[in-house]
């Protein structure tokens, strides 16, 4: 299934190995992400190349890519059921740096959050590293309840992760 969501401002379609150049713009445009990530605060193209690739072949999972006319301002990532927990979960909604804090976030996350309704989804979770403290408050701001502390792999670490979820309803 091909995803396509169109906003009021900005269009969400899925990406493939073949944009890696525009995805990896996005990231390293959030340095303090990246060093936090993945220990480095600019990727190369092999590193998110083999983050791509360790998402990619899940079944219902989506690189996303967040356009604003023709420029990516926004990458994302979605499992609409994760295998080992039959869970809808949002694993990345990351905007551009020069283009942050002017609703194109928000307007990404009603899009998914719409899509998944749309497909019978009742729940969405998240996992937000404990350091991410922009994260926390966005996905808080969007109606999600911290329910759990955890250690996790995340990229090159092991850190402690926040697991989120907000109810969709019937």
């Amino acid at each position: 299934m091909s995803i396509h969501l169109q906003g009021t401002r900005i269009t969400i379609t899925e990406w493939s190995a073949a944009d890696l150049t525009a995805a990896l713009n996005v990231y390293n445009s959030n340095p303090a992400y990246n060093e936090s990530i993945f220990g480095t605060p600019q990727l190369t193209c092999d590193a998110l190349r083999s983050e791509y690739e360790k998402w990619r072949d899940m079944p219902t999972s989506h690189w996303l890519a967040i356009r604003l006319a023709d420029e990516w301002i926004g990458v994302g990532h979605i499992a609409v059921v994760n295998p080992r927990d039959e869970k809808s979960w949002i694993g990345l909604l990351m905007i551009h740096g020069e283009h942050q804090r002017l609703g194109y976030g928000r307007e990404a996350y009603h899009l998914i959050e719409s899509h998944l309704r749309m497909l019978g989804r009742t729940s969405l979770n998240a996992g937000v590293t404990v350091s991410n403290s922009g994260a926390l408050a966005f996905f808080g701001t969007m109606g999600f309840e911290q329910y759990r502390q955890v250690l996790a792999p995340v990229g090159k670490q092991v850190q402690p992760v926040m697991c989120m979820a907000k109810w969709l309803g019937e």
